[in-house]
C-alpha cells in the first residue's frame, strides 16, 4: 500500500498532459546531450592520442636525420683533417727536424681547422 501511495504522490506531480510531455521531452533530451557527449569525448581522446603520436614520430624522424647528417659532417671532416699532409708531417716528424717547417705545418693546420670552424 505504501507503494501506491508514492505512486499517486509522483503522478500528482504531473496533473496536466503538458507537465508529463515537458518531462518526458526533457529526459529524451538529456539522454541525447549525455549520449552525444560521451561520443564527443571519445572521439577527441582517439584523435588528440593519433595526432601526438604522429607528431611525435615526424619529430623523432627528423632529429635521427639531424643526428645523422650531424655525424656524416663530423667525419667527413675528420677525413679532412686526417688526409692532411699537415697533420701528418706534424704528428710523424723525426726528433731535431728543422723548426720552421714543423712552424710552417702547424700553422697551415690552424688554419684548416679555422677555416672548418667558421663553416660551421
Amino acid at each position: 500500500m505504501n507503494k501506491n501511495k508514492r505512486e499517486r504522490k509522483f503522478l500528482k506531480g504531473f496533473k496536466s498532459i503538458q507537465s508529463t510531455i515537458f518531462a518526458a521531452v526533457s529526459v529524451l533530451v538529456l539522454c541525447a546531450v549525455l549520449a552525444a557527449t560521451a561520443v564527443s569525448v571519445r572521439y577527441t581522446n582517439s584523435t588528440v592520442y593519433e595526432n601526438s603520436a604522429i607528431y611525435t614520430q615526424t619529430i623523432i624522424h627528423q632529429l635521427n636525420q639531424n643526428v645523422d647528417s650531424y655525424i656524416t659532417y663530423m667525419d667527413n671532416i675528420a677525413s679532412v683533417i686526417a688526409k692532411s699532409q699537415d697533420a701528418y708531417q706534424l704528428l710523424y716528424q723525426r726528433i731535431g727536424e728543422d723548426e720552421a717547417v714543423k712552424e710552417g705545418h702547424r700553422k697551415r693546420l690552424l688554419e684548416q681547422f679555422s677555416t672548418i670552424s667558421e663553416r660551421t
